[in-house]
């Protein structure tokens, strides 16, 4: 049993060639079995060994100038090269600069100079006719507003640097999806290829068979064109896959091809482990929680400064009278009109909003983890169900049916043993499509416990499974 996705066999190729006749109603009974026929006539083996076969053959969508990315060079690319990522993280500096300005006192002192011209009557006794006022003020915090000022500034860069760090997690969450839909693109770009290749030889085999009946052609003909349109959607939806991957990289005028595998192991989901583990590193949260300790001391110096800052300093004078004098001033402001009530009470309410927010994105994180958990272990249960049992039980099935065909057994016949490919081929696409839905629900789970993506080993696919024999016609046996 492989690891990775399986080729899809003869069963699907014949689902996808013959599933518009088929519901159209036109197809007969004799019709599949001389198209069967055709294909084994060119196989010695079964569907199977053709589909490995044409597997080799390299992606037609790809152009010369793609470039081969891995999901760990994808994420490195992305979290260096992301303009809009480059940008946000200009506002680490921004928060930086802050720090320095709550670490520099905020007052400068000031020098008031007052000269005066003095005059009057003789008695007065005036000796100094310019007269010299001097002051020296400081405005001084005296309520310890400057370490709640460095905590506002402190608590600022920190929620700034873990916005930055929630914004590069789903950066690299937004990669690993791109990633992932563009290989899922590729994939069945690839089964569409396999399906193209083998109507075409379709075409050829039964002109060969039915050189004079020109209905059989213009059908087999009919098949090449609806897999050459269901082909050119396909590679539509890789071209847009790839304009997403760009996106997310910052890139411009490449293309990009991504490298590895759907198929992972499945995870050891622990509910509760990977709760906690979200709660503690969540970089969101943590920005939460950053500013609501930036809250906090925001409120803290709104009351410190509620009642003003004296301002204090030496003063100097020299009177008409040439006596000087020397000593301090105080000017002491009295909250008697305005005592900063209001402003208070707002950031009361911006701390308990604040509080508010933690709490409920603290809910919210608990969700979005037993969400994750859930989806991803429903689709890994769904994929282990497809690697284990349903795929190997269709191929026991397939090469049972096939014995029996061997045996000349009764009930067996040729067109059971195309349903029993056509099941297995339908369950292939289903397995390819549960590999991916259980890629995004990895990706869910990385953004909701606040990791970053982890690259696994790729697995190596298993031995290569027995193949059938080929199947003889009943006229030839």
């Amino acid at each position: 049993m492989h690891n990775r996705f399986s080729p899809p066999t003869l069963g699907s190729f014949l689902v996808v060639m013959h599933g518009v006749s088929s519901q159209a109603g036109i197809m007969s009974r004799r019709w599949h079995v001389c198209i069967a026929l055709a294909l084994i006539a060119v196989a010695p083996a079964t569907g199977r060994v053709v589909a490995q076969t044409v597997q080799a053959q390299p992606l037609v969508a790809s152009t010369d100038n793609s470039q081969a990315l891995t999901l760990e060079q994808a994420l490195r690319r992305a979290l260096e090269t992301n303009p809009t990522l480059r940008s946000q993280r200009q506002a680490h500096n921004v928060a930086a600069a802050d720090i320095v300005i709550a670490r520099t006192y905020p007052f400068n002192p000031s020098w008031e100079n007052r000269i005066q011209q003095a005059s009057g009557p003789a008695s007065a006794g005036i000796t100094n006719a310019v007269p010299v006022e001097e002051l020296v003020l400081l405005e001084l915090e005296i309520r310890g507003q400057g370490k709640y000022r460095r905590e506002v500034a402190s608590a600022a860069l920190s929620r700034t640097d873990w916005t930055i760090a929630a914004q590069e997690q789903a950066l690299a969450v937004a990669v690993v999806r791109a990633f992932d839909a563009l290989l899922y693109q590729q994939e069945k770009v690839r089964l569409l290829e396999r399906v193209l290749v083998l109507d075409q030889q379709l075409v050829t085999d039964v002109s060969r068979l039915f050189q004079a009946r020109t209905v059989e052609v213009m059908l087999a003909q009919t098949e090449v064109d609806n897999a050459r349109a269901a082909l050119a959607i396909g590679r539509a939806n890789v071209i847009t896959a790839q304009a997403t991957l760009r996106t997310a990289l910052g890139a411009v005028g490449k293309n990009f091809t991504a490298t590895g595998t759907l198929d992972l192991p499945p995870q050891t989901l622990d509910l509760a482990a990977l709760t906690q583990q979200a709660l503690e590193r969540r970089p969101d949260l943590r920005a939460l929680q950053s500013a609501l300790a930036e809250a906090d001391a925001t409120l803290q110096l709104t009351i410190a400064d509620r009642f003003g800052n004296p301002v204090i300093g030496p003063a100097f004078t020299y009177d008409p009278t040439r006596v000087s004098s020397i000593g301090a001033q105080i000017n002491i402001p009295l909250p008697v009109l305005n005592t900063h009530r209001g402003a208070i009470l707002k950031q009361q309410a911006m701390r308990c909003q604040a509080l508010l927010n933690l709490q409920q994105t603290q809910l919210t994180v608990r969700q979005e983890v037993e969400a994750a958990v859930e989806h991803l272990r429903a689709a890994q249960t769904r994929a282990t169900m497809y690697r284990t049992s349903i795929l190997p039980h269709l191929e026991q099935v397939l090469q049972d049916v096939h014995k029996l065909y061997l045996e000349n057994a009764k009930g067996a016949d040729l067109l059971k043993i195309v349903d029993v490919q056509r099941s297995l081929g339908t369950a292939q696409a289903a397995y390819l499509d549960t590999l991916y839905e259980a890629s995004q629900a990895r990706a869910e789970l990385f953004a909701a416990t606040g990791g970053m993506p982890v690259v696994p080993s790729v697995v190596e696919p298993s031995e290569t499974p027995e193949v059938l024999p080929p199947i003889a016609p009943n006229h030839a046996r």
